[in-house]
């Protein structure tokens, strides 16, 4: 959130008399769904078998393709279609799943991880034509952190703990600062 805050701040807007352009609902729910999807996605691989989980997770590819189709009207062509065929077959039999060994095995989250994060991604398409990428990566880092601090603050509450910092070291504090730059330039990337 702090890398993504900076970026916003000490870059141009070229808004119509605007600093920034006003922030839409799309781009909370962006935000609120790509939480989901790591959310889930790392609740499948603490629960899962690590490589059912993540190729489940890799297939949002394919939910990308199938609801572009649906709900932004792309045209898709017939190989286009084959292909998107050919890849959920191929999960299918990778995976040879058993509906209840699949319910069981927490793998179900990564199928949802999977399709919540094609829904943020074509949340990123649509809104990539009205905000520039540090708009977007601001809000998902602020919403992020909101998230982040109401959890901690109501898992604290609801175990009877009170939250407290710990001192934390030199080094750990270095690789937090470069987890957060890797962080900020891999969703750059993604935006």
């Amino acid at each position: 959130a702090i890398f993504a805050f900076l970026w916003l701040t000490f870059t141009k807007s070229k808004s119509k008399g605007h600093i920034r352009p006003p922030i839409k609902p799309l781009l909370l729910v962006r935000s609120i769904l790509q939480v989901g999807s790591i959310v889930l996605f790392f609740h499948s691989i603490q629960n899962a078998p690590l490589a059912e989980a993540v190729m489940l997770f890799a297939s949002n590819a394919l939910f990308v393709v199938l609801f572009s189709a649906l709900l932004l009207r792309e045209p898709i062509g017939f190989k286009i279609i084959a292909t998107v065929i050919v890849g959920f077959c191929g999960v299918y039999i990778v995976l040879d799943p058993d509906l209840q060994n699949f319910a069981d095995s927490h793998l179900i989250y990564a199928l949802l991880s999977s399709i919540v994060f094609a829904f943020y991604l074509l949340a990123t398409r649509t809104l990539g034509r009205l905000y520039k990428p540090g708009t977007m990566l601001c809000v998902d880092g602020l919403v992020g952190l909101i998230i982040t601090i109401i959890v901690l603050f109501s898992s604290s509450v609801l175990i009877d703990q009170p939250l407290h910092l710990s001192k934390i070291e030199y080094k750990s504090f270095l690789f937090l600062v470069a987890l957060g730059i890797i962080g900020t330039v891999s969703a750059l990337l993604v935006i």
